[in-house]
């Protein structure tokens, strides 16, 4: 039987810098604002008031989490008109002066840009309202939104004040590595999340000595990329609830996680392979499953070299 050709590819750089194990969780601190409001916000795109306490007296919460929202949220249609229960949260990022990473305004504006496009915020959060690199401010309408999805929203953007490492590490593998995007926010979280109370997965560096967090040691949950792609594609799929209409339980990690049954630990190089990038885009596990078992097959026959090495020919 003839030998399988070895296939080469170049071998991936990924700077330990930016993907650093290194990062620390800045400080805990939301700011929001939660309001009815209707006649104001297009169909599309919501209103954006600057004093939501004095135009639609806002009830504030000034705290270290979002644990109490959807509680208020829920209290308010309690025993109230119809149209008296709040259908909007106004969420006041403010940027931690003491964190490990300034992110500047145009790392803040691309992170919010990818998020949009790969539905991990809504489509009508716009970069129009993100000028200040210190302060910005997202609105969300509530109705028909499930409490695992407003979490996924509202999570997403509050990175950019407590883990703006993570950001930044997101940034990098895309933008730089050419990394699909879901599989950089799983393989960021892996690395440089030291703090998982306020991330919406449980995956998070773990307790290791020496380089056992770097990026060049680390694997992943593939089923929880493929996980994370079906979920913000559909979220009702795989939460049924409605966020108004519950007053507890965000539930999104328990529910990500658990969206894909195909297991494989994947190195961060592994995830540009297009045979993984198509396993990771299936719709269904079975299709998931099909497209990493070709993969399987064909990664003994795939050698790593550096840019500049040549493969060796063959002897005549």
């Amino acid at each position: 039987m003839a030998q399988k050709r070895t296939i080469y590819r170049d071998k991936i750089w990924i700077d330990p810098s930016i993907v650093s194990d290194k990062y620390t969780h800045a400080s805990n601190h939301v700011e929001y604002y939660c309001y009815h409001e209707l006649g104001k916000s297009k169909k599309n795109k919501p209103y954006i008031p600057k004093d939501p306490v004095k135009e639609f007296k806002a009830n504030k919460q000034t705290y270290v989490c979002f644990s109490s929202f959807m509680n208020v949220v829920y209290n308010s249609g309690r025993g109230a008109k119809k149209d008296a229960q709040h259908n909007r949260i106004l969420y006041r990022m403010q940027i931690d002066p003491r964190a490990c990473v300034k992110l500047s305004l145009e790392e803040q504006r691309r992170f919010v840009e990818l998020s949009v496009a790969h539905r991990m915020l809504p489509p009508y959060v716009s970069l129009d309202n993100i000028t200040d690199p210190k302060t910005s401010d997202i609105v969300i309408m509530l109705e028909g939104l499930t409490p695992a999805q407003v979490y996924m929203y509202l999570s997403q953007y509050r990175y950019l004040r407590e883990d703006p490492g993570f950001v930044r590490s997101i940034l990098h593998l895309h933008d730089e590595i050419g990394m699909n995007f879901y599989a950089a926010f799983v393989v960021s979280s892996r690395v440089s999340i030291d703090y998982t109370v306020h991330h919406f997965l449980t995956l998070q560096r773990r307790y290791a000595s020496g380089n056992a967090n770097s990026i060049q040691k680390v694997t992943v949950p593939f089923s929880t990329i493929v996980g994370l792609r079906r979920f913000a594609k559909k979220p009702h799929v795989y939460d049924k609830r409605i966020l108004m209409n519950t007053s507890y339980g965000y539930e999104a990690a328990n529910r990500i996680e658990k969206i894909c049954k195909v297991k494989y630990e994947a190195r961060p190089e592994e995830l540009l392979e297009p045979l993984l990038i198509r396993a990771l885009s299936a719709l269904t596990d079975k299709t998931t499953k099909k497209y990493l078992e070709q993969y399987k097959r064909l990664k003994e026959r795939i050698k790593y070299r550096e840019k500049n090495e040549k493969p060796k020919s063959k002897a005549a």
